[in-house]
């Protein structure tokens, strides 16, 4: 009996562990990420020659504090995807605001960015906030991966001061579907309902004509 509660004991503690682990880390100040309709998501499964969007948020902005400027790029691999579209995620309006894109660069993947600046002193963001909205188009199948920030990237706060953020990086999985075709699962009655008929038919026949030489 005792063997059998030490048992569970171990189990229930495993589980425990498990599901702790499974469990997203919070920042506990500003943090950013990418998210499709206020969700996050770190894996994303595109098909071939289909379009997505994805959103920049900026979260956890500390009580009492708000941002006054940002300044990010998100980065990709344009020879498995490409830009569609861009544009800013929120609404309230900033002193200086620019969204920046290079299409054409020798060493690095194609880029996008948001560069913005408060009005003035005392206002800025205060909320979680949708910074950067993008659609992509998916190229080729493979795996490829959507970075958001590396070095330049920085944000302001009125108290933080300047925070560089760590890097965030989306995985995208793309496939596409098989040579050939979609397969499909083969109804085998259907196949064979015709030949079913067609012996009934030749049965009926063979039976009227069999009848008919006998009344003969």
């Amino acid at each position: 009996m005792r063997r059998i509660v030490s048992i569970i004991t171990v189990i229930l503690f495993v589980t425990l562990i498990s599901s702790g682990l499974n469990k997203p880390v919070m920042a506990n100040g500003p943090y950013w990420d990418i998210e499709q309709n206020g969700s996050p998501i770190q894996n994303l499964n595109v098909p071939v020659s289909s379009t997505f969007t994805i959103e920049i948020w900026i979260r956890s902005i500390p009580a009492g504090d708000y941002l006054s400027a940002m300044n990010f790029l998100v980065y990709w691999d344009p020879e498995m995807i490409e830009l569609v579209d861009y544009q800013k995620g929120y609404s309230q309006g900033w002193d200086q605001e620019s969204i920046i894109y290079y299409d054409e660069l020798d060493e690095l993947p194609g880029f996008v960015g948001l560069v913005s600046y408060a009005i003035g002193m005392g206002y800025g963001l205060t909320d979680d906030t949708r910074c950067l909205v993008i659609t992509f188009h998916c190229l080729h199948g493979g795996i490829s991966t959507i970075t958001l920030g590396r070095e330049v990237s920085h944000f302001n706060f009125d108290q933080l001061g300047d925070v560089h953020l760590s890097p965030f990086v989306l995985t995208t999985n793309q496939f596409g579907n098989p040579v050939g075709g979609i397969i499909m699962p083969t109804n085998k009655l259907e196949i064979i309902t015709p030949y079913i008929v067609l012996s009934g038919l030749i049965a009926a026949v063979s039976t009227v004509y069999v009848i008919k030489k006998r009344k003969e």
